[in-house]
């Protein structure tokens, strides 16, 4: 594990690739606790599309430009 004790002194962009790599991580741990749900359950077809979703959303957040409109989108995001 990392610990953080001391100001980074980031620039804005450094900071922001920071959380998208924090966000990452989070999506591939949701992803693989839904995939661990899912073989529990015999993969019920709502469950698949919501580990499908989050696997299309972590590979948009890689490209600038999807990533903008999946977030212009929120509502989606939600659903």
């Amino acid at each position: 594990m990392v610990e953080i004790i001391k100001a980074l002194n980031l620039t804005p962009e450094q900071e922001a690739l920071v959380d998208l790599h924090s966000f990452l991580n989070v999506l591939n741990v949701l992803s693989a606790e839904m995939d661990l749900l899912a073989l529990h359950l015999d993969r019920p077809e709502p469950l698949k599309r919501g580990i499908g979703a989050v696997h299309e959303f972590a590979r948009a957040l890689q490209d600038p430009f999807q990533a903008r409109l999946w977030v212009r989108d929120i509502d989606a995001i939600h659903q």
